[in-house]
């Protein structure tokens, strides 16, 4: 039985691992990219070669680095981008900023979000943003029809907190509430529906990627725990799971995202047995098996993969089935 196996044991029918079988857990695996970068939290790109941290911009994949990021207008440490657009939150007070020029300047949005405290990470696809969670008026969800520079509140959604959201297309987008409730928008934010269908898990560790507008795939990082949520069924699969209790396995997701040749990515830090010392674990989901890398590096409190315990921000991005994981001070090279 692979090791993998042993770890993360099939659930149900699902397949058997390989990480034993694909060059994702070969021995000669990283490589430092752009040395020490000094760089705040959250990793994002904008394009193959525009990476951007909270404090840190690279022009060339990160080979040098330079002062600047999406935290230089009022300490945005949360930010999500769709091709030239991007959107970037502060968790603490909710103040909002936003490019639509690969973040070569970002500006103060005209109307920011009212004192947002908790819940999921921002997402955006093209001008629709959108955003879910304890707010001054209560539970909310915010959207933005211009790229984050104009917000204002749902007509309807959830009345429990929102921990992830995504939005698969201009439209089209969904969430996971407190009560594990899968909300759906169909026009870009400003009304939300249930589907009835519940997900597998929620919390605050909880983060959503879609591969298309009828696909999310959930992730949980207290387990963790995959999922994969199709609309025109309205049913939710477990992909996979840890074995054990969430207390006994406890740890912190990154993003998840979609590599060039189609495998669904994500990282995640065990924190329950050796704290800061534990390893970080690579997965990579091509569809039929799941693989599995072992990172001999402990993730740090300043840089790791979330916020205040309530939303996951991007440690994770790709580039021609290449991961790039931001961990500490590094950025680390992983191939698929």
């Amino acid at each position: 039985m692979a090791t993998a196996e042993l770890a993360y044991p099939k659930v149900g029918n699902d397949p058997v691992y390989a990480s034993e079988l694909n060059r994702f857990n070969n021995s000669i695996w990283t490589k430092v990219k752009g040395g020490n970068t000094t760089t705040g939290g959250g990793l994002i790109k904008f394009s193959d070669t525009i990476w951007q941290t909270t404090s840190k911009i690279s022009s060339d994949a990160g080979v040098t680095w330079s002062v600047g990021g999406y935290g230089a207008v009022a300490d945005e440490d949360i930010a999500a981008t769709s091709g030239a657009n991007g959107i970037a939150v502060d968790a603490s007070d909710g103040s909002v900023s936003f490019t639509s020029n690969s973040g070569t300047t970002w500006a103060a949005a005209s109307t920011g979000l009212s004192n947002y405290s908790s819940g999921g990470t921002p997402a955006i696809f093209g001008s629709a943003a959108v955003i879910g969670g304890v707010f001054a008026s209560g539970i909310e969800v915010w959207y933005s029809t211009d790229g984050g520079d104009n917000w204002q509140v749902s007509a309807s959604g959830p009345t429990e907190n929102v921990y992830a959201i995504v939005m698969a297309s201009a439209t089209v987008g969904y969430m996971v509430d407190d009560n594990e409730n899968i909300w759906k928008t169909t026009d870009g934010g400003a009304n939300w529906t249930d589907t009835t269908d519940q997900s597998p898990v929620t919390g605050p560790n909880v983060t959503m990627f879609t591969t298309d507008t009828d696909t999310c795939y959930i992730l949980d990082g207290d387990i963790p725990h995959l999922s994969k949520y199709i609309n025109s069924t309205n049913t939710s699969t477990t992909i996979m799971q840890k074995s054990g209790s969430a207390s006994a396995n406890e740890g912190r997701t990154t993003n998840i995202i979609q590599a060039t040749n189609g495998d669904i990515c994500f990282g995640f830090w065990p924190t329950s047995t050796g704290g800061d010392s534990v390893n970080l674990l690579l997965f990579a989901y091509d569809g039929t098996d799941i693989k599995q890398k072992v990172i001999g590096i402990g993730w740090d409190t300043t840089n790791a993969a979330w916020v205040a315990g309530t939303a996951t921000i991007n440690v994770l991005i790709e580039v021609d089935d290449i991961l790039y994981v931001q961990t500490g001070n590094y950025i680390l090279e992983v191939p698929l």
